[in-house]
């Protein structure tokens, strides 16, 4: 049985199958994770800057002669 679990092991420490899959989610977690965490502290003002561009844009289609 211990002869069994070691090849078994061995085997899986020998398969890369996963090691690329595995090093793409680290590689995009690694890029998504400052984002979402600036996004989120940020927030408030990014949506005070799009509450004010489109106040703009609205103010720009209203005016005459348009």
């Amino acid at each position: 049985m211990f002869k069994r679990t070691q090849k078994f092991l061995t085997q899986l420490h020998r398969d890369d199958a996963g090691k690329m899959s595995v090093e793409m989610i680290l590689l995009l977690a690694l890029i998504a994770l400052p984002i979402i965490i600036i996004l989120a502290i940020f927030r408030d003002k990014i949506k005070g800057w799009f509450s004010t561009q489109s106040s703009a844009l609205d103010t720009y289609n209203q005016a005459p002669g348009s």
